[in-house]
């Protein structure tokens, strides 16, 4: 990609500002990868976990975050998002969440 990085800065720091929806932030987080902000990325993934968005297997399995896969930090946000989405699915299931969408517990 190519253009106006400070542009691009721009756009991205008004947009985590305003964003409700930590998914969006993951998807800017794959452009900022896409422009060569690694450590933007890192920061943003954060952001996502912080927010709320913990959806480790589509980080896991995005191929733009591949030449971060060897970074530990990468690493650590992924283990506490399938942490937190262990503990949500636990909690779903003792609050009766299973009978409630007709699921066998």
């Amino acid at each position: 990609m190519t253009g106006d990085t400070a542009t691009f800065e721009e756009s991205l720091d008004d947009e985590v500002a305003t964003m409700r929806d930590p998914e969006g932030i993951f998807y800017w987080a794959l452009m900022a990868m896409l422009t060569g902000y690694r450590d933007r990325v890192i920061a943003l993934l954060r952001i996502t976990l912080d927010r709320g968005w913990f959806c480790y297997q589509a980080i896991a399995m995005e191929p733009v975050l591949d030449d971060l896969r060897s970074d530990p930090r990468l690493s650590a946000i992924v283990r506490e998002m399938e942490s937190k989405q262990r503990e949500a699915a636990a909690a779903f299931v003792a609050a009766g969440g299973n009978r409630l969408l007709g699921l066998k517990a």
